[in-house]
């Protein structure tokens, strides 16, 4: 069963560099081909704690984004961040984990307001430290969230 399953992985791999011609019998010439790729290699860094930090988070009941600072503690500017965030309920159980990259110019020792798509989208949930808003007809619930920063791109 396994060399029936390997030959068909190879017939299938060799098909894939088959070249096709519009002339017949002509064959394709491999000989010094070489499949080389352009190196572009963005410069990331990951991440210490205290590099960059993250603070202010907020989402209303309501909101369809989520908004925080970033502040960058490296000597780099930085062009995007990639951070972790975990939401919990208020006993402590996980709601929800995700990673998202968050564009923005954000030179040394500065902070910006970064602000993503939020990750409730029937609107139920609010950060808990937020200013709840009228519930009147809505059934509203608490979290809280936890943002790690993992990764860091210097801008070129």
């Amino acid at each position: 069963m396994k060399n029936l399953i390997l030959g068909a992985m190879l017939v299938f791999s060799l098909t894939l560099f088959a070249q096709k011609t519009t002339r017949s019998k002509l064959k394709a010439d491999f000989a010094g081909a070489t499949m080389e790729m352009p190196l572009t290699v963005a410069d990331t860094i990951p991440l210490d704690s205290g590099q960059v930090t993250v603070s202010g988070y907020e989402k209303s009941l309501r909101a369809t984004v989520e908004s925080f600072f970033v502040t960058n503690h490296t000597a780099d500017t930085l062009s995007q961040v990639g951070l972790t965030i975990e939401y919990r309920d208020m006993s402590g159980r996980q709601l929800h984990q995700r990673t998202e990259t968050v564009k923005l110019s954000l030179p040394p020792n500065s902070t910006r307001m970064a602000r993503i798509s939020s990750w409730d989208k029937q609107k139920v949930w609010y950060y808990y430290l937020t200013v709840p808003t009228r519930t009147r007809n809505y059934q509203s619930t608490p979290y809280r969230v936890t943002i790690t920063p993992v990764f860091a791109i210097k801008d070129p």
